[in-house]
């Protein structure tokens, strides 16, 4: 279909001696990646004077189909607050999912996500008990919104 108001933009590399994987640029490992189970961040490596200025952070449960856990909450938000400001030489952030999707949404089968909710039959005290959750993603979602450089 047509796209209004957005410009699609291909992207083309130059030839490298460098064997890449469907003419893709090379992906080289980021400063941060070592800390986080479930996100994976890495540099996008263009071949020219630019190492470092693109940052790319994937969801990384692809056998979940990147659905977010407690885990990768907490990972999402202390990422995207330290992306940018540890002298990373990041200017922007591509944020994407790893495998076939983006994001299957929140992970239902995470038992830390619903803990505290169990056995009461009482609506508003299930509410109450699921807030804290609630915060802990409005913060991630926050970390992403105020990130030091642009996301896309």
């Amino acid at each position: 279909g047509e796209w209004r108001g957005v410009q699609r933009v291909n992207i083309k590399h130059r030839k490298s001696t460098t064997k890449q994987r469907s003419s893709r640029a090379l992906m080289t490992m980021h400063p941060l990646d070592k800390r986080f189970a479930c996100l994976e961040i890495s540099y996008i490596d263009s071949g020219e004077n630019h190492a470092g200025k693109i940052t790319v952070v994937s969801l990384f449960r692809p056998e979940k189909r990147n659905s977010v856990s407690t885990e990768m909450w907490r990972e999402i938000g202390t990422a995207f607050h330290l992306v940018g400001s540890i002298g990373d030489n990041c200017r922007c952030v591509i944020l994407r999912g790893a495998g076939k999707g983006f994001c299957g949404g929140i992970d239902m089968l995470d038992e830390h996500f619903l803990a505290g909710m169990d056995g009461d039959d009482d609506s508003i005290r299930r509410a109450i008990a699921f807030k804290p959750q609630i915060l802990e993603m409005q913060d991630a979602f926050t970390a992403i919104e105020r990130c030091q450089v642009p996301v896309v």
